[in-house]
């Protein structure tokens, strides 16, 4: 499969010849992001201490996906999958219903449920218009990003009223009831404000009851108080219902879940001399679902409510006194309260703590070596206190070319249904769990051929995760630590923008896991292809070409054993303008070579299209 892409990829590159009066944008094209998720500085991605992916808002409009999680596909060994048509789920190892392994930030605030762990992609008040990047670390980052960082970390970066300049509105419709309406006001001077609304609706997958009514609100406001100081706000809330349950169910027939997810952040910033700033983050999120079940008799009718809440508070500075070494540390304390009868057997809230301390030194020893330092300290009440530390040191001999060696540990910490599960007669959680560890060493490397247009970040990496947690025993199950495994592997992407009309993006991993325990040994594929090819004409019009190949493997959980996966999507888009008024019309194709499982055995995802008229004025 691996050479039916690569052999596909060059012919469409040999097709598509450069002129050579474009090559003179490759050098801009080719440049390395910065980014600032791996070390919560801001630094080239040849000094960031850990391997990342940037999803640019380019590539977000080149996928043609209408799912934010189903970006995550252009991330070097991320799986994407869908336990039913309206809860995907995406992470990079241990491949299970909740990913309780990968921690995911909007703006720097965590959306992982600390219920039962994960992150719950359709109660995201976001619209996919409004992001700019994603940057996502493809390993263990708790020395920056604390608890549940075990694998990886998505951070979600919105984009500042000021890069959307125009009002603008998207309508999406397609098969499998695919509708989505969007409407965008962006105003103001001094205080730039933006207003998304939008609507989204799809019937799931064709032997479900899974499907999906989402109103959503989302406010952004950034003011300027001074030369020095500014605050941004954001305010979110995503409602409806989806569809739950299934046919043939007796103890969970078809029903309707009620959903409402809302929250509120306030970022507050000074800059100070030298390059310093001073931030401070507040944020609160709820999310709430509500399940009235009604089961075949003598089964008797009851609910399935979750309650899930956090408050957090964050305080960082920077420091920037010179070129040789720059430094950030900060302080955080957390709430989450969580209820449940169905779970915990009691109406009363459950509550846990969290308080922590962190710092990073970025330092340049010598023109050619560059070193990152940092830790996470931090104290939980369920699981106690840890550290997580992460060295890096890097070798940049050229300008454009790095090496990157790097040791780090990491913790991933129970949630309140490992430790307190009480529903009977399926758990009795006795507690006392301690938190989930990782060591990771991993060597990089990064490099750029500018005059080519040419970027590629490489790894190998080799993970020893122990007290892994899990049921143990016979119903009613207890849950421990009690698994191990150590996982290797490879991955790579490689990035190709030898002019502004051409764009292509190829990415491969390889991994491989040991440990006594089968159900851990096949969570995760061996391995992952993806291609996605762009190629701009003239006169308006793009085309685009997703590839993606997953080889067989078993996700844990309510997964079924899988096959490999092959999958092709096409895209072409033609843009539009008059007036005052531009935007494009696309029309989608996804699984062009037929339908395939996801997931679960139940869940066949079809071929599937939709067209999209974008206009901003």
């Amino acid at each position: 499969m691996v050479k039916r892409l690569g052999a596909a990829a060059c012919l469409l590159l040999a097709a598509t010849a450069v002129r050579a009066d474009e090559l003179s944008e490759a050098v801009f094209l080719a440049d390395l992001p910065e980014v600032l998720t791996a070390s919560r500085l801001v630094q080239p991605l040849a000094d960031a201490p850990s391997a990342i992916t940037v999803i640019d808002r380019a590539l977000i409009e080149a996928s043609g996906f209408r799912e934010i999680a189903d970006l995550l596909r252009l991330v070097p060994g991320f799986y994407v999958g869908y336990v039913s048509g309206n809860q995907p789920i995406a992470a990079n190892a241990l491949i299970h219903d909740f990913t309780r392994h990968m921690q995911v930030l909007v703006d720097g605030r965590s959306i992982y449920l600390p219920t039962i762990g994960g992150v719950s992609w359709s109660a995201l008040p976001l619209s996919i218009d409004d992001i700019e990047r994603i940057e996502v670390t493809r390993g263990p980052n708790s020395a920056s990003h604390g608890a549940n960082a075990f694998t990886g970390v998505i951070n979600i970066l919105t984009r500042h009223p000021d890069d959307q300049e125009a009002h603008g509105t998207r309508l999406l419709a397609g098969t499998q009831g695919a509708r989505v309406g969007t409407l965008r006001w962006v105003g103001g001077t001094r205080a730039r404000h933006r207003v998304t609304l939008e609507y989204r609706e799809d019937d799931g997958f064709a032997r479900r009851h899974d499907h999906l009514r989402a109103p959503m609100l989302h406010y952004r406001g950034d003011l300027e108080l001074s030369a020095h100081d500014g605050i941004a706000l954001q305010l979110g809330y995503i409602g409806g219902d989806r569809g739950a349950g299934a046919e043939g169910n007796a103890l969970e027939p078809p029903h309707r879940l009620d959903m409402r997810s809302h929250f509120q952040q306030l970022d507050w910033f000074r800059r100070l001399a030298e390059g310093g700033e001073l931030r401070l983050k507040l944020y609160h999120n709820l999310t709430e679902t509500r399940e009235d079940i009604q089961p075949v008799p003598p089964f008797p009718r009851y609910d399935r409510d979750i309650l899930a809440q956090r408050w957090h508070l964050e305080l960082q500075h920077t420091l920037a006194p010179g070129d040789a070494w720059r430094a950030v540390w900060g302080a955080a304390l957390r709430q989450d309260n969580v209820r449940s009868q169905l779970y915990f057997s009691t109406a009363d809230k459950l509550r846990n703590h969290m308080h922590s301390l962190f710092g990073h030194v970025q330092a340049r020893l010598a023109p050619d070596w560059l070193v990152n330092a940092g830790a996470m300290l931090e104290h939980h009440d369920i699981g106690g206190g840890s550290v997580s530390p992460r060295l890096s040191l890097h070798w940049q001999p050229l300008a454009h070319h790095g090496g990157r060696a790097s040791l780090s540990s990491a913790r991933r910490y129970p949630v309140q249904f490992e430790e307190n599960a009480l529903s009977l007669p399926w758990y009795r959680a006795r507690g006392g769990l301690e938190p989930e560890t990782i060591v990771a060493r991993e060597l990089g490397y990064v490099g750029a051929w500018p005059q080519a247009g040419v970027s590629v970040d490489a790894r190998v990496f080799h993970w020893r995760l122990d007290d892994l947690i899990d049921r143990w025993g016979p119903r009613p199950w207890d849950i421990r630590n009690q698994y191990a495994a150590t996982l290797r592997g490879f991955d790579m992407q490689l990035r190709w923008r030898p002019s502004s009309r051409h764009d292509w993006l190829v990415n491969y991993a390889r991994a491989d896991i040991e440990t006594d325990n089968a159900t851990y040994r096949r969570s995760s594929p061996e391995e992952q292809v993806g291609l996605l090819l762009t190629h701009r004409f003239a006169d308006g019009w793009s085309a685009h070409l997703g590839a993606y190949y997953t080889a067989g493997f078993h996700p844990m959980g309510t997964g079924s054993r899988l096959p490999g996966m092959r999958r092709v999507d096409l895209k072409l888009a033609r843009a539009l303008r008059a007036s005052d008024v531009r935007g494009d019309l696309a029309l989608v194709l996804q699984n062009v070579t037929g339908e395939y499982l996801d997931f679960d055995n139940n869940n066949r995802h079809p071929r599937r299209a939709h067209v999209q008229l974008r206009l901003d004025f």
